[in-house]
């Protein structure tokens, strides 16, 4: 069997505890679920970190409040920091240092796709909105939600377009100023008025 990645506490409460990874995605917090379960320290959330395995170190994200740096530099839950072997990762006031096993994740993880900051921020924009469409079943059959649906697509369509093909600005303004005038001309109808 091989042997693990670890976490090592080099300063905080539970200072010198190793953690292992053995798996990825990993979950720092205070919560019993979390893989790496920190119950001292008071500044640590209930889960507080996701550290998914990239090419020779994890991308570390927040995923609730609290202080998380990566060497020093803030880490957020749409920009995340990659912790490489012997970076420190700070987590509420414990410090982390990380040992990369030589068949560790992280070395096995090269070559892998990583997954970028635009890619995170869009797939969580996306299921907040989606989610807040959802609170019940006669909701989510009206032809309202429907189209915010539709809508919200188009502009997740449109940023990824965008981004990847910089020229097919004039090609999405179009479609967005299109459907646009669609979505007026629906809720005129709605509403039985200008809008």
């Amino acid at each position: 069997m091989s042997a693990p990645d670890m976490l090592e506490v080099i300063n905080g409460p539970e200072d010198g505890t190793e953690f292992p990874i053995s798996r990825a995605p990993v979950i720092v917090g205070m919560d019993l679920a979390c893989e790496i379960n920190i119950r001292l320290d008071e500044d640590i959330e209930q889960y507080h970190a996701r550290l998914t395995a990239v090419s020779d170190g994890y991308r570390v994200r927040k995923i609730r409040g609290g202080r998380l740096c990566v060497n020093g530099k803030r880490a957020g839950v749409l920009r995340s920091r990659i912790l490489r072997e012997g970076g420190i990762l700070e987590v509420g006031n414990t410090e982390f240092c990380l040992k990369c096993a030589s068949d560790g994740l992280a070395k096995r993880s090269r070559g892998l796709p990583a997954e970028s900051d635009l890619v995170w921020t869009i797939q969580t924009f996306a299921k907040r909105l989606f989610g807040m469409l959802r609170p019940g079943a006669h909701r989510r059959r009206s032809t309202f939600a429907r189209l915010i649906r539709f809508v919200l697509f188009l502009f997740i369509a449109a940023v990824v377009v965008g981004y990847f093909w910089p020229d097919a600005s004039a090609w999405v303004q179009w479609y967005i100023r299109h459907y646009a005038n669609i979505i007026m001309t629906q809720v005129r109808a709605m509403t039985g008025g200008p809008f």
